[in-house]
């Protein structure tokens, strides 16, 4: 039983420390033209971003600034 309250008291006094180390996010303007429907990250700054309608996008910055990636992509489409 007293395994059990030190235990819970850990626990307890454990989650403010947490909860100051996860990652959050943080809302950007996104790829310019289409929904997003796909979002992948490599890395600690690379993001892709598959939309509809206008392609891939790739940020190097976390999101800030965006490039499009469709060099030798084909329509599907077509």
């Amino acid at each position: 039983m007293r395994s059990f309250i030190y235990l819970m008291g850990f626990l307890f006094l454990s989650i403010p420390f947490a909860a100051q180390g996860q990652d959050f996010w943080q809302q950007t303007n996104g790829p310019p033209g289409g929904d997003v429907r796909a979002l992948i990250v490599d890395g600690d700054d690379d993001i892709f971003a598959g939309t509809w309608g206008a392609g891939i996008f790739r940020s190097t910055d976390n999101g800030d600034l965006w490039a499009q990636v469709n060099d030798g992509l084909t329509d599907i489409y077509d």
